[in-house]
């Protein structure tokens, strides 16, 4: 028996394939090709689709037992009545619906957001936001909008015919009530979104259905496989790495880098959050006032996790190579930096703003301490620390509501760096596991 997973990451499709004893059998990857402009990041449905179709038909799918999706989770798709995409597909990396995100943070107010949510912001790279946008600015879309669903959820509509969403996706739509399990009707109805636009909610990891006779004629796989919804991408890696109870951090470092840990214990913050039923930890502030961490659904049943976010955790290293070290592959980078001590230089990683528990979309990535005689490489190694520095400040909060860390386990693209993994460990004073 042999079993199939499918991740939708947000610069590679990949696939991986498995022996009953979860050996790896095969593994393919295709890139994802962005159409960018200021604020924008979509990508065409159609070669999407033809991606995936290309991407399955390369594996020996005899004898699968299962498949299971993972992914990303904002990137949304727009589809009409007979389930046909009308649009790009809207990468959350897509920033066009910023005011929107302001507005409806306005609207609603901080205590609802909370009480609803158990976050203190929308994002731009949510849905509900982008909705809004579309409704007012390409309403010749929205007017055809017969389903509102996220990339993993389009997915398995495609390989099984069913609509349906799970958990740990649904909280970053943007219009998901954590604490009810529920679609938010108040957002619905500002947005202009109807319920039945929307998919079914169930439990992350069950089975969303079976492949269809469409779906083996299309992708090349047999006809009849069970496809289990998954979990959000940076959830599933906890599983798959052995972080399975407190104490532990899985930390990855591709696009974006994540730290999750499972939550001790339900708590609430009291205060703005009394009719809040999702679990989330009021930290005290000091000069900058009260600090939030959200805690999210968790990749099993009645599991929560924390997971500090820093958007350009990868991103930077990835922007500075491709701007800079033109031809260069991150191996060649950690070869030459490898061979360097720190130079004095110092880089915070806000490339696109800064993440909770701060959250500010306004701060600025910098580069401190520049002279005449460091070299690019340098610079690499600084990018490197000062996300590193941001992975060890982020701690913090994660001790409060996920009590003593033990260890950090690595995954990502960055954990195929020595240096890197070294460095995150020699900042924090922790074990990296890789």
């Amino acid at each position: 028996m042999k079993w199939l997973g499918i991740d939708l990451g947000t610069t590679y499709l990949k696939a991986a394939l498995f022996d009953e004893r979860l050996q790896r059998l095969q593994v393919r990857r295709l890139p994802v090709n962005y159409q960018r402009s200021p604020g924008r990041a979509t990508f065409s449905a159609a070669e999407f689709t033809r991606s995936l179709a290309e991407l399955l038909h390369e594996f020996d799918t005899d004898d699968i037992g299962a498949i299971g999706l993972t992914g990303q989770a904002e990137t949304m798709v727009v589809l009409d009545a007979a389930m046909q995409p009308i649009s790009p597909f809207y990468s959350w990396m897509d920033s066009r619906a910023e005011l929107e995100a302001e507005e409806l943070k306005r609207h609603f107010g901080v205590s609802e957001l909370i009480a609803q949510r158990g976050s203190l912001e929308v994002d731009a790279s949510e849905p509900a936001p982008k909705v809004l946008h579309l409704q007012r600015h390409e309403p010749e879309v929205m007017s055809r909008a017969g389903r509102i669903l996220v990339i993993k959820d389009y997915v398995t509509y495609l390989l099984t015919g069913e609509i349906c969403t799970e958990k740990s996706i649904a909280y970053f739509t943007g219009y998901y009530a954590s604490g009810r399990e529920e679609f938010w009707a108040e957002m619905l109805d500002y947005i202009g979104l109807r319920p039945e636009q929307l998919p079914q909610i169930v439990e992350p990891g069950v089975s969303a259905g079976v492949t269809t006779p469409q779906a083996a004629e299309q992708f090349g796989i047999p006809a009849g496989i069970p496809v289990s919804v998954g979990a959000l991408d940076h959830f599933a890696g906890m599983i798959g790495s052995g972080n399975l109870e407190p104490g532990t951090v899985t930390e990855s470092t591709g696009t974006v880098m994540t730290m999750a840990s499972f939550a001790r214990t339900g708590r609430f913050a009291d205060d703005m959050t009394q009719r809040s039923a999702q679990p989330h930890y009021l930290l005290d502030g000091k000069a900058s006032g009260d600090v939030f961490l959200t805690c999210y659904y968790g990749p099993m049943p009645d599991t929560r996790v924390f997971m500090p976010v820093i958007t350009s955790g990868g991103a930077s290293l990835e922007w500075y190579r491709d701007a800079f070290l033109p031809g260069q592959s991150f191996a060649d980078i950690d070869d030459v930096c490898l061979e360097k001590e720190s130079s004095g230089l110092a880089f915070l990683p806000y490339l696109l703003g800064s993440n909770p528990p701060e959250n500010d979309l306004r701060a600025s990535g910098l580069l401190y301490g520049l002279r005449n005689d460091h070299d690019a490489y340098d610079v690499a190694r600084s990018l490197m620390e000062g996300v590193a520095h941001v992975l060890r400040r982020n701690l913090t909060p994660l001790r409060t509501g996920c009590g003593a860390i033990e260890r950090i386990i690595s995954t990502g693209g960055g954990a195929k760096s020595a240096l890197w993994c070294q460095l995150k460990a020699n900042v924090t004073g922790l074990e990296f596991v890789v």
